[in-house]
């Protein structure tokens, strides 16, 4: 019934009790690893985090002693997609996971990215983000801002086009 790896065989005698991960028997740490790092990967609360890398910069913030402690754990809670949401709080006493705005499954990702109700938020938080671009590019390069590009019957509407005289680049921030 186990799913034997090279790793089980070379260490045979040294197998501890084998679990059960979605009805696959996991015999090696390494696998039973694998299993729960797929399944948390497919929950509600971590699917968006398959692709997304892990390295030192993004990492970076823990180590800010300019966090204030409570702001620390605000962001450990973020980071973790660990705020209380809907869905998180159904899964404990059975209430509704819907958002009360447009009915779907009230995720973190889906508060903070595709809801309605943080529409404008999100809207401002991203021109923020283009206006100090700008300002910050706009000193060694010429700066176009939300420019109309003609593409057959419409349009194209990068947020800045930076240019100098040997180069162009278009910047379109998330």
């Amino acid at each position: 019934d186990c799913v034997y790896t090279q790793s089980l065989l070379q260490s045979v005698g040294q197998c501890p009790r084998p679990i059960q991960l979605n009805g696959v028997l996991c015999c090696v740490k390494a696998d039973a690893q694998r299993g729960w790092k797929m399944e948390l990967q497919r929950s509600v609360d971590c699917g968006q985090l398959v692709n997304n890398e892990f390295d030192e910069q993004n990492r970076k913030w823990i180590t800010d002693v300019s966090l204030k402690q409570g702001n620390f754990v605000k962001a450990l809670h973020v980071r973790a997609k660990a705020l209380k949401t809907p869905s998180r709080q159904a899964r404990r006493d059975g209430t509704s996971k819907l958002c009360r705005v447009d009915r779907m499954v009230a995720s973190l990702t889906h508060i903070s990215q595709e809801c309605d109700l943080s529409h404008g938020r999100r809207i401002s938080r991203h021109d923020k983000v283009v206006r100090k671009l700008g300002a910050s590019l706009g000193r060694k390069w010429k700066i176009e801002t939300e420019p109309h590009i003609p593409v057959e019957r419409s349009f194209l509407k990068p947020d800045l086009i930076i240019h100098n005289d040997r180069e162009s680049v278009v910047v379109d921030p998330i």
